[in-house]
């Protein structure tokens, strides 16, 4: 598992790699609540919690859920895809 933005990722190597049995899928996860953005105070990092339909940001546990989800066997037909983990941000923005 590599972590790489989701726009970084060409999708040639989906294609390239694909034949090995290779998948190419990434997580493009909303804001998320870590113990580096608790130094930005609570007030500041709230507001990007509000700029979700579910109101609030994400806990590391539940981006990582996504991507085990990703990882899993579960997806084995799954390759090229972005799965946004965002609070349903895309669905207000």
């Amino acid at each position: 598992m590599v972590r790489v933005p989701p726009d970084a990722c060409p999708p040639n190597p989906k294609v390239r790699f694909g034949a090995q049995g290779v998948r190419v899928n990434a997580v493009a996860p909303g804001p998320v609540s870590t113990p580096g953005t608790e130094e930005m105070g609570s007030e500041p990092f709230q507001v990007f919690g509000r700029t979700t339909v579910l109101g609030r940001v994400a806990d590391p546990e539940e981006i990582a859920e996504a991507v085990l989800f990703l990882a899993s066997s579960r997806t084995s037909n799954i390759t090229g895809a972005v799965l946004e983990a965002r609070g349903g941000q895309l669905a207000i923005g």
